[in-house]
Parts: structure tokens; C-alpha cells; sequence
């Protein structure tokens, strides 16, 4: 028998790791063959089906989630349409719960696999899909005649068992992002998060086998580990020991994410954390609120005294990326209250605010509790809140304005020094946010596309109506003006002083650079010459550099990577009356 394990992903970057669990399960069984295929939701569905049919399998299973369940449908029946006899099966979190309305409004879809699904395919692989026997095969919702049938909720899957999941081809696809789970469970039972369904219950992989993984990983120079984890550092004593191996084994190149909570950074982790190379781990830190009464409701209750302790702490070394995570529509908090929330997750500097939007997930206990609290989400995925007793739809509206802003001009890391500035002539950020969407959406921005340059001249546009002093504009543009070389490489406005200059002087100056970069041969100096910017600052040199000069001269070289664009070297230069001395700066904001 044939069976295809289908994978759509939100990007074509990500890997879909549920199917690579099961395709191991199925490489157990000879008289079978099972094989894996990915896509992503970006991919026509005509292209997507067409593909599945090429070498036609008997029985497709599909994982779902939020962000691919749509997508998913459509694709299930097409095939059905297509070729009645196929079976079609789908597992995941998205139909793991209410999953008879799934059936019922879906009669293409065969069965549905409940909860984890490892061992429960290698007993359908072992029964071989019969219909006749899905009653002996635990965790399934399944049809027989007109009947929608639940057995029993199988036993969960084994830590050990669970396959590394990636081939050697798959570690040296360029730019992919791979997803790793070292352990499954939460020890907290937040109201809008489906671990909670877990009682408490944290299984882990033996360290032993997670090491071996990391060394693949490491061997193979991936670029991202993404730990899928609800709370890495679950164990504080286990975290800080994967934390130490992958110190002592880093390779300089790849880079590992972890979900963690403050409350179980010991002082012991953060010592370690410190001590980290610079780009190695990132960490996530899901605050969602700082209102106490809907902290209580989530069971989140927790300190935003002890969030700037821990953050402030891991963010002494600057060598840790950090995310911080807010919702917006849960229990009790109004736009007010939320103002308060996002300003005290504001003044934790973390590098990046992911501000999201409540999702009444299929299981949590906000979908299941609901009639208390009477949230209004959408009844299609991904269930986003539309408005709530306490946060009517205009603002809902008003927060996805700031929150597309936070992300383009927080989140984006390119207006260091310029939104520091903006904030500053504002009684909060919340405000300056606020103040500006209103702007943005007012000149109907928020309909266009916009190239990154572009975000230089709104900030600027914006920035006219502020009642400065003649030498505060001037210190505003040369912000605005280093912002954009340091993060694009080039400047926003070519005519500012700090940048206009003749060009025969830049080029020499780039030119004496260049014969610095020994290793580089002139063909190779040329290629880079476009990467070059030069500027000349006036205002702003006592915020970059310790000697408190406000004067600076600076050389902007860009780097590439095969997955983004990073931030400029930046090169102080002196010129003396023979000669050009050149010093590289390294950037603390």
C-alpha cells in the first residue's frame, strides 16, 4: 500500500516535522510505502494536487494547524473529486478537538487522527486502513455508516522513540528553517494555549539523544534550530545543561530559538546566558499581559518587576536576541489597560514585540469557558477575535494599525536611534505608536506596499508636525539619516549634508578602505564597492561612542547572508594629513 504524508507549510522555508515523524514510523513496514511530501500555502492549489496525483498514492494524510487548515480543505477535496476511492486522513492540533464537525461539514475526509499520531499511524499502517477495523485502533474519530465514531484516546507517544526527522538532504537546503522537539508539555495551563489540555505534564528526550541531534545540526552548519518547546527551560537543570553542550560545541554559524519562561531563569542560567557567543541562542518570552485580572483569568499571573529583572540582566551582554510576546483581546483588558501592558513590555528593550491577537483555539480553555467571558472571534481559522466586552471592534482595528507599525518600525531593528527620539516627544511609546498609525492610516499607507527606504520618509513626513528647535530637527535627521545607512546600507535622503559630498572624495576614501581588506582581490574590492556608504555626522556622535564627541565619520560596508540583509560594519575614519585611519565601531544602542 501507498501512503503520502503531507506537509503545507506557512513558508517555503519552513519544514514540517510532524510528517517526517510518521514517515520514519513508516520506513518499519516493508509491505508499505510511505513517503512525505511538503508544500506551502503560497502554491497554487491546481499546482499542489496535481503534484499529489503525479505518482498517485492510495491513502493521504495531512497535518493541520491554524494557519494551513483552509488550504488543507480545499486541496482534500479536489483529490476527492478527482478519485473518490482515495482515503483521505488528517491529524494535528486544528482537528484534534471538535473534530465530529470536521467530519460532518467535510464528508471527504475518511478519519481523524486525535492528539499525537506517531503511534497511531504504525497501527493503521499495521491494519492496513481497513475502515472494518478502525474500533481496535486507539485516539481515532472515524465514520461507520451514518455514524460519527470516537475510540478510546490512545496512550501517549514515547520521547525516545520520536525520529531526529531530517535526512542529510534536508540539512543542506539552503535558508531552511528546522524545527526541533526536545520535550512535549507544559508545567503551566495558560486559558488561550492548548498545552494547558496536558495537565501539567512535561515528557522530555533523554540529553543524551538530544545531544546527538545537536552535533547533526552543528556538523551541517544549518543556519536556525526553531525549539518547538512550550517552555524550554521547564527544567531549569536540563536547559542549562543543553545550553553548556551547545556552548562548547558551537560552530559560529547556526543559531538556536527557545520558548522560555522568567519565572525558571535561575540566576545559575543567566550567569551562563551571559557568557554565550554573540547571535548564538534567541530567546522568546511570552508576557501576553501585565493587567492582573487577566493575568488571573489565563492563569498567567505574573510580575512585570521580575520580566525587567530577567530581561534586564540578559540584556547587559547584548548577546542574546530576545522576543517578547503580548495579546491583544483577552479577558478584562480594554484599550486603556492594554496601553499600560504594551508601555511596561516597551520599557523591557527586548529586541522585537510580537504583538498578536487573541485566537479562541479549538481545546483551550478560553473556547471552552467562553460563555463567561463572551469574546466575538471569527468562526473561520483562525478564529481571531473581533471584538470583546471590554475591547469593541474599533479598537481591536486601531491595535492591528499600531501593531503592523510596531512590527515595521520596532520589530524591523533599522530606527535605532530615530525611534528613541520619537518616543521621547510623546507621553509613551504606546502614544507615539498610536499618534502615528493615525497619521498612517489617515494618508491611506496602510493600503500600499512600502519598500523599506520608504519607511525612512513616512517616519520623516510624520515628524513635520512635531514643535522642535531648529538644532532638534537637525539631530532628528541625522538620526533618521544614520538609521537608514546602518540598516540599508545607504541613506533615506541623498541630499542631507551628512552624506552629500563630492563624489571623487567618496570614492577615494572607499578606495583607501578597500586596500585595508587585504584578503579581498580587486576584482572581488569592486564587486563590494556598491556596498560602500560614507557619512559624516555632526549631532549624534556623543549616542555611539563613549568619548562623549558629537563629530563622527563613518564608513557603512553592508553585509549579505542567504537569508537577510544584516545591519552595516561601521567604521570610524580620521583623516590626518597624510594618511586615513580606520576603526571599527561596534554599535550598543
Amino acid at each position: 500500500m501507498k501512503v503520502s504524508l503531507v506537509s503545507v507549510n506557512a513558508k517555503y522555508v519552513h519544514t514540517g516535522l510532524a510528517g517526517r515523524y510518521l514517515l520514519q514510523r513508516g520506513s518499519e513496514f516493508s509491505e508499505h510505502m510511505v513517503d512525505h511530501q511538503e508544500y506551502s500555502i503560497n502554491q497554487p492549489i491546481d499546482v499542489v494536487v496535481s503534484e499529489l496525483l503525479r505518482n498517485p498514492s492510495e491513502a493521504y494524510g495531512f497535518s493541520c494547524y491554524i494557519w494551513n487548515m483552509s488550504f488543507i480543505d480545499l486541496i482534500c477535496k479536489r483529490l476527492k473529486q478527482i478519485d473518490s476511492n482515495l482515503i483521505l486522513f488528517l491529524g494535528g492540533p486544528e482537528v484534534s478537538f471538535e473534530e465530529e464537525s470536521v467530519l460532518e461539514n467535510a464528508p471527504y475526509i475518511d478519519f481523524i487522527v486525535r492528539g499525537e499520531g506517531e503511534t497511531v499511524f504504525s497501527l493503521l499502517l499495521e491494519h492496513r486502513f481497513s475502515s472494518n477495523e478502525f474500533h481496535l485502533i486507539p485516539s481515532l474519530t472515524y465514520r461507520c455508516g451514518n455514524e460519527i465514531l470516537r475510540s478510546t484516546m490512545g496512550p501517549p507517544t514515547e520521547m525516545e522513540s520520536l525520529a531526529f526527522g531530517y535526512s542529510d538532504d534536508d540539512l543542506t537546503s539552503p535558508g531552511k528553517i528546522f524545527y526541533y522537539e526536545s520535550s512535549r508539555g507544559c508545567p503551566y495551563r495558560c486559558a488561550f494555549c492548548l498545552s494547558a489540555q496536558d495537565g501539567n505534564r512535561v515528557r522530555v528526550r533523554p540529553l543524551n539523544q538530544v545531544f546527538s541531534h545537536m552535533d547533526r545540526f552543528l556538523e551541517k552548519n544549518v543556519k536556525q534550530v526553531k525549539f518547538i518547546d512550550r517552555t524550554f527551560n521547564a527544567d531549569p537543570e536540563r536547559a542549562l545543561a543543553l545550553i553548556s553542550y551547545l556552548k562548547e560545541h558551537h560552530n559560529g554559524i547556526t543559531n538556536f530559538h527557545f520558548e522560555c519562561s522568567p519565572d525558571r531563569l535561575t540566576d545559575e542560567f543567566i550567569s551562563e546566558l551571559q557568557t554565550l557567543p554573540e547571535g548564538m541562542i534567541q530567546l522568546e518570552i511570552g508576557i501576553q499581559t501585565t493587567n492582573k485580572e487577566t493575568s488571573q483569568a489565563i492563569h498567567r499571573a505574573r510580575e512585570i518587576d521580575r520580566y525587567r529583572q530577567v530581561i534586564g540582566e540578559l540584556r547587559t551582554e547584548e548577546n542574546i536576541h530576545l522576543h517578547v510576546d503580548l495579546i491583544a483581546g483577552l479577558p478584562f483588558e480594554d484599550f486603556a489597560s492594554f496601553r499600560v501592558s504594551f508601555n511596561d513590555v516597551f520599557s523591557l528593550r527586548a529586541h522585537v514585540i510580537q504583538l498578536g491577537f487573541l485566537k479562541l483555539l479549538k481545546g483551550s480553555e478560553l473556547r471552552l469557558r467562553n460563555s463567561e467571558y463572551g469574546l466575538v472571534c471569527a468562526e473561520d481559522v483562525p478564529y481571531e477575535v473581533l471584538w470583546t466586552p471590554w475591547l469593541p471592534y474599533r479598537d481591536v482595528q486601531r491595535l492591528k494599525w499600531i501593531e503592523d507599525l510596531v512590527d515595521k518600525y520596532h520589530n524591523s531593528q533599522g530606527f535605532s536611534l530615530s525611534l528613541i527620539f520619537a518616543c521621547e516627544q510623546y507621553a509613551s511609546p504606546f502614544d507615539f505608536f498610536e499618534e502615528f498609525s493615525r497619521f498612517w492610516v489617515a494618508n491611506e499607507y496602510h493600503l500600499r506596499q512600502h519598500r523599506k527606504r520608504d519607511l525612512y520618509q513616512r517616519l520623516s513626513e510624520f515628524a513635520d508636525g512635531w514643535q522642535l528647535s531648529t538644532a532638534e530637527r537637525e539631530e532628528w535627521m541625522e538620526r533618521l539619516v544614520f538609521d537608514s545607512l546602518y540598516a540599508l546600507g545607504e541613506p533615506f535622503r541623498k541630499d542631507h549634508s551628512a552624506t552629500k559630498g563630492k563624489k571623487n572624495q567618496k570614492n577615494e576614501l572607499a578606495d583607501r578602505f578597500l586596500a585595508e581588506e587585504k584578503h579581498l582581490e580587486k576584482s572581488e574590492r569592486k564587486k563590494r564597492y556598491p556596498d560602500f556608504s560614507i557619512g559624516s555626522f555632526t549631532k549624534i556622535g556623543s549616542l555611539i561612542q563613549e568619548n562623549g564627541d558629537d563629530s563622527l565619520s563613518l564608513v557603512f560596508l553592508r553585509k549579505r547572508t542567504p537569508l537577510l540583509v544584516q545591519p552595516s560594519e561601521v567604521y570610524q575614519y580620521t583623516e590626518e594629513e597624510y594618511d586615513v585611519q580606520f576603526n571599527r565601531l561596534v554599535i550598543r544602542f
